[in-house]
């Protein structure tokens, strides 16, 4: 298993939490944000759940890589994003995995209203083999992820 947790503070939570559960051994944190362009890019840490990029000068920067230019040891089965915001960048810099091994995409899609079509078509313009499911997981319509399976691996009822 792979992280990416470019947030110093969350980082060290991260790794506790996953040695407290047994997976220490099995799973590799990453200190890297993710995006369309691999490089320094502004970050406002708050070693809680909103930390993220910005466009803002916030003082501090991380390191930001695209998963196309991650060396992947072992090639990506399931990608689950929940990235505040910075979703379609980071899908943008992975197209070519996409294209090219098409894991299974779990991508929120509720941090801005555009995400709930935007995210879809970003995806099916990457890579049309994908079927795209939509769920809410709140009462009004936030918390929703866009679900994304090729073909090859749809399980049909």
């Amino acid at each position: 298993m792979f992280a990416f947790e470019p947030d110093p503070l969350n980082q060290a939570a991260l790794a506790a939490n996953l040695e407290s559960m047994g997976l220490g051994d099995h799973a590799t944190v990453m200190p890297y944000a993710l995006g369309n362009a691999s490089g320094q890019v502004p970050f406002a840490g708050t070693g809680t759940v909103t930390s993220q990029v910005t466009t803002e000068d916030t003082g501090s920067t991380v390191e930001c890589r695209r998963l196309d230019d991650i060396e992947w040891p072992m090639t990506p089965t399931y990608i689950k994003m929940d990235i505040e915001g910075a979703e379609p960048e980071a899908l943008a810099g992975g197209s070519e995995l996409l294209r090219r091994h098409q894991p299974v995409l779990a991508i929120c899609t509720y941090h801005r209203s555009e995400h709930l079509w935007q995210i879809p078509d970003l995806i099916r313009s990457i890579a049309p083999e994908y079927h795209v499911f939509l769920r809410r997981y709140a009462e009004e319509c936030w918390e929703g992820v866009c679900y994304a399976i090729p073909k090859r691996r749809l399980r049909r009822a």
